[in-house]
């Protein structure tokens, strides 16, 4: 890169803005800090749990409280990076059980399903509203 400095000795910068012809140097610190903020607003919306959540609720109604909760849990307890740690082992330094063979425990035996109701069958013969 020496042959770029001694080709554009005049734009050599020992301090900011000093060496710019013409004084475009905050025109220039003002398109960069343009273009970063563009970058991480089109990037943002794709990457990580907040970009994960913010697609969600624009694709459904909204998340409910319980909904929420219930994402974080599964986030912190069980979405494991490459190395194969969860967010609360790196956080707390222990590791925990498995979130979903915890809540099987939790959880106990499953209520027998409803009665269906009886169906009413018609007669398509008697017409209800026509008096006999």
């Amino acid at each position: 890169n020496r042959a770029v400095c001694d080709f554009h000795s005049d734009m050599i910068v020992v301090e900011p803005g000093i060496g710019y012809a013409g004084g475009h140097w905050v025109q220039w610190v003002q398109w960069g800090e343009w273009m970063v903020r563009q970058f991480h607003r089109s990037s943002s919306a794709v990457e990580g749990r907040n970009g994960r959540l913010s697609q969600m609720y624009h694709n459904g109604r909204g998340l409910t409280n319980k909904r929420l909760a219930a994402l974080t849990v599964v986030h912190n307890y069980d979405l494991k990076r490459a190395d194969g740690t969860t967010a609360a082992e790196r956080l707390f330094g222990s590791s925990f059980p498995d979130v979903f063979e915890w809540l099987i425990g939790q959880m106990g035996e499953l209520p027998r399903p409803r009665k269906p109701r009886e169906r009413i069958k018609r007669n398509p013969l008697i017409l209800q509203g026509v008096p006999l």
